[in-house]
């Protein structure tokens, strides 16, 4: 500890450019061109060495200043332009603190006055959403490369009885979908045990996609849960179940979550609440 402390002291004497290192911050390493000695000490430098890294405790001090300064105007900055952004914006910087990114893929209203089918929009232009509406969100989220998908539908004020109906009917075979879809089957049959209760409702010209995907380091991978697919879902896979049913100029209904492939049916990974009409 003495020749330590004696280090210390001919170092701070002498100015000489040195490097903290280690778990001790105590513990100081000369870097040097020439021989050098210090009384009651052996320093071995070898001749014609090159200094590595080095830095004088002072120029280290002033660095980690500096940069302290330069976070603080950061923060300063990041702190004005606050001031001018909505508060939907500010919404999803918190949610983005959760996630790598947190994007809206698709957001529909369903007016059931309107002749179209629907209006899709972008989050950030302002609809006025009316009474007997149905709004169908569909969001994706990524983390550490990983991308999920979510689809909700909600509707605005007291839901009519046609649209009870086909939200139930969409609740209902995205749970049976759950139950009887495994690991093994190929795309179209995955597909096809939705789209035959639809038929039997006499609904199923109406969904209009296929009931799902993979999903992954993209949003839309292998294996394809449609009608001609005959990709095989493995084990362990991640697929989406997104049953939906769209009644032109009326309203639409889709309910979507990411699921994990296995021999005993389909496990769910997005646990949003669904709400039950």
């Amino acid at each position: 500890m003495k020749r330590v402390e004696a280090l210390k002291f001919e170092m701070n004497r002498l100015k000489f450019d040195c490097y903290v290192c280690g778990l001790d911050s105590n513990i100081r390493y000369l870097t040097s061109n020439s021989k050098t000695s210090f009384e009651g000490l052996t320093l071995l430098v070898l001749k014609d060495s090159k200094p590595i890294i080095y830095t004088s405790k002072l120029e280290e001090e002033r660095i980690k200043k500096e940069v302290k300064n330069v976070e603080v105007e950061v923060l300063k900055e990041e702190e004005k332009i606050e001031d001018r952004i909505s508060e939907k914006v500010l919404e999803n910087k918190i949610k983005k603190m959760f996630f790598d990114s947190l994007t809206f893929n698709q957001f529909k209203i369903f007016h059931k006055k309107l002749p179209e089918t629907k209006i899709e929009c972008k989050p950030e232009i302002l609809l006025r959403i009316r009474n007997g509406d149905a709004v169908v969100l569909d969001i994706g989220a990524k983390y550490m490369g990983y991308n999920s998908n979510l689809t909700r539908t909600i509707f605005v004020g007291k839901p009519s009885p046609s649209q009870l109906r086909v939200y139930r009917i969409v609740y209902k075979l995205q749970l049976e979908a759950f139950k009887k879809i495994k690991s093994n089957m190929e795309g179209w049959e995955a597909d096809n045990l939705v789209r035959k209760k639809m038929e039997k409702e006499s609904l199923a010209e109406y969904f209009i996609h296929g009931l799902g995907h993979g999903i992954g380091l993209d949003v839309h991978e292998l294996p394809r849960l449609s009608k001609k697919s005959k990709d095989k879902l493995k084990k362990m896979s991640v697929v989406t179940v997104e049953p939906g049913i769209y009644l032109p100029g009326k309203f639409g209904v889709r309910i979507e979550d990411t699921t994990l492939v296995s021999e005993d049916g389909l496990k769910p990974l997005t646990r949003c609440e669904k709400t039950i009409y």
